[in-house]
C-alpha cells in the first residue's frame, strides 16, 4: 500500500492530473497578443462552484491565521490546494493566473516560517505549474522554480501524495523542451516516474504516467508491461481509493487507461 500522506494533506484529486494530457507552458507566440482560452477538461459546474465556495472559506481562514504559528500549516496547505484545484477550472488566462497567484503567494509567506514543510513545498510548485500554463514567453522561466519547488517537497517527504513530487517531476522532465532550450529529460523523465512507482506501486496514477511515457517513447513491450501490472492493482486500488472525493480520478483514469490500451492495438 502506498504510504499514508500527513494527516494535513488532501489528495489532490483530478486536478494534479491535468499537467499529464497537457505542458506546463504555451507554444511561445507574441508577447503582447491577448490571452486566448484554455479549454477546461474538468466539468465547469457544479464541480466549480463547489471548490469555489470551498476556496473562499479556506482563503477566509488562511488570511485569519498567524503564519509563524504551526497552526496555521494546515490552513495554507488546504487553501493552495484549492487554489491550484480551482485555477486548473478556468477557461481564461488571466482568472487561472488570478487565482493561482493568491496559491502562489500564500505558500511562499508560509515558507518563511515553515521551510522543512514538504506539503508547503509541493502545493507551490503546482500552483507555479498552473501560472506557467497561462504564460507563453515567459513560461520557460518558470519552469526551474516549479523544478525546485518540488525537488525540496521530495527531500523532505518522498511519499507525499502517493510519490506526488517524484510523479510531478516525470512529467515535467517528460512535456518540458529539451536542452537548450529548457531542462527536457527523457533521462530524467524515467527515473522519477519508476521511483513514483516503487515509492506507491499501488497508486494508478504512477503506473499510467510510466506508462503513458514508455508508449511515447515507443518501448511499446515496457508500455504493455505497465498496462498489466496497472491492470492488476485496478479493481483493488478501486476498492482502498473510494467515495466522492475520488469519482473524478477514477473517471480519468479510466479514460486514460482505456485510451493507453488503444495506442497499444487492444481493445478498452
Amino acid at each position: 500500500m502506498a504510504p499514508a500522506l500527513p494527516s494535513q494533506v488532501k489528495s489532490l484529486g483530478v486536478a494534479a492530473l491535468l499537467v499529464a494530457s497537457a505542458p506546463l507552458w504555451t507554444a511561445p507566440s507574441d508577447a503582447d497578443a491577448p490571452p486566448s482560452p484554455v479549454p477546461s477538461t474538468v466539468p465547469a459546474a457544479p464541480r466549480a462552484t463547489v471548490l469555489q465556495r470551498e476556496f473562499d472559506a479556506a482563503r477566509s481562514a488562511w488570511m485569519a491565521a498567524t503564519p509563524s504559528s504551526t497552526q496555521s500549516l494546515p490552513l495554507v496547505h488546504e487553501f493552495c490546494r484549492l487554489a491550484y484545484d480551482l485555477a486548473a477550472l478556468q477557461t481564461l488566462h488571466a482568472e487561472r493566473a488570478r487565482i493561482t497567484r493568491l496559491g502562489i503567494e500564500a505558500a511562499e509567506a508560509s515558507l518563511v516560517h515553515h521551510p522543512q514543510s514538504a506539503p508547503t513545498w509541493y502545493y507551490l510548485a503546482l500552483n507555479l505549474g498552473e501560472l506557467a500554463r497561462t504564460k507563453s514567453l515567459g513560461a520557460l522561466k518558470l519552469l526551474p522554480r516549479i523544478r525546485d519547488g518540488l525537488e525540496a517537497a521530495r527531500t523532505l517527504d518522498e511519499s507525499l501524495d502517493w510519490g506526488g513530487p517524484d510523479r510531478t517531476l516525470g512529467l515535467l522532465y517528460l512535456e518540458a523542451p529539451g536542452w537548450p532550450a529548457s531542462l527536457g529529460s527523457r533521462t530524467k523523465a524515467r527515473e522519477h516516474f519508476l521511483k513514483a512507482v516503487a515509492l506507491a506501486p499501488d497508486y494508478p496514477g504512477n503506473h499510467l504516467c510510466l506508462a503513458e511515457a514508455l508508449l511515447r517513447w515507443h518501448e511499446r513491450d515496457a508500455a504493455k508491461a505497465q498496462l498489466l501490472v496497472l491492470d492488476g492493482i485496478w479493481t483493488q486500488a478501486r476498492s482502498r481509493l473510494s467515495g466522492p472525493r475520488w469519482e473524478a480520478d477514477w473517471s480519468e483514469w479510466s479514460q486514460r487507461r482505456d485510451a493507453l490500451r488503444r495506442g497499444l492495438g487492444g481493445t478498452p
